[in-house]
């Protein structure tokens, strides 16, 4: 899948930079390829993606006040793109696509699991390890091999945790309740479990849009509401996936609201030589994906 980092972290850029001081994140944004930008922004050229920002920078000083300064955590420490600095709100910037999503790392998702052993770190980090080998020896087809054993292995562990159709484990109803909130920080999620408040560490969610430049919107699950495991299951091999990819589906048994998750390997491998292999080989950076859905 194409890989967005670097224009949101632009978009954050022009977002927090001084009056003028945004100009090279606009240049910047201009330059990347339509597939590496989210849906909004695709068809848009230098002229209106400058439009756009101007919008939406006048849309957060309305929002939050005109004096006041907007700065961006680089390694994503608050859990949130922005935060207003005189009155420390956080704010969460979604630029398209799924109304609200979420990385975790293997850790994370153990703890959701509320499984104690280091089987998922087995199954998803050494196998990452053994491909970058298999790839340096030139044997694709036992990269193949090995992506689709992870899938299956993966499978059979989380098979152990939840069962379609029944109540997610607890741990895991209250990941995504956070997640929905724009909550995505292990440190943060952990402290929160147990607690029925959730919405007052929320961050404000934000949408990017095309005539506003932002508009408030959130899609958290009802607090009363249980949560059940809707699927898990592995998908055909597509012309985008060579493997079968394995997803996990939760929703909400009122709301109806969803949450997808999927492992996911999102950084290509620097060899110590010299040159990289392509992250779409599974070798670095072993993690999920989550997916907010309205329904």
């Amino acid at each position: 899948m194409p890989n967005f980092d670097l224009f949101e972290r632009l978009i954050r850029d022009a977002m927090t930079g001084t009056d003028g001081g945004h100009l090279s994140a606009i240049d910047r944004m201009a330059t990347i390829p339509t597939s590496e930008r989210p849906t909004l922004f695709r068809q848009l050229d230098h002229a209106t993606l400058s439009d756009w920002v101007s919008r939406a920078r006048r849309f957060l000083r309305l929002a939050y006040g005109d004096e006041v300064d907007f700065v961006s955590s680089r390694d994503n420490r608050w859990g949130a793109d922005l935060q207003v600095l005189q009155t420390r709100q956080m704010i969460e910037l979604k630029s398209g696509g799924p109304v609200t999503d979420a990385n975790p790392g293997l850790s994370t998702v153990a703890w959701a699991l509320e499984d104690s052993s280091n089987a998922l770190r087995r199954i998803m980090s050494d196998s990452m390890k053994h491909r970058r080998q298999l790839y340096l020896d030139g044997d694709m087809t036992g990269v193949l091999q090995s992506k689709k054993e992870t899938m299956e292995l993966l499978m059979a562990h989380l098979r152990r945790h939840v069962a379609v159709g029944k109540s997610a484990p607890p741990r895991l109803q209250h990941y995504v309740r956070c997640v929905a909130l724009g909550i995505t920080t292990k440190k943060e999620i952990e402290k929160l479990d147990g607690r029925d408040d959730l919405w007052k560490s929320a961050p404000q969610i934000l949408h990017a849009d095309r005539d506003l430049g932002w508009r408030p919107e959130e899609h958290s699950f009802d607090q009363r509401e249980a949560i059940v495991v809707d699927r898990l299951n592995l998908s055909d091999p597509s012309s985008k996936e060579d493997v079968p990819r394995l997803t996990l589906i939760l929703r909400g048994s009122l709301s109806g609201r969803t949450a997808t998750m999927y492992p996911h390997y999102k950084n290509s491998y620097k060899l110590p030589i010299g040159g990289r292999i392509p992250a779409r080989w599974w070798v670095q950076t072993a993690c999920f994906h989550v997916w907010i859905g309205i329904g």
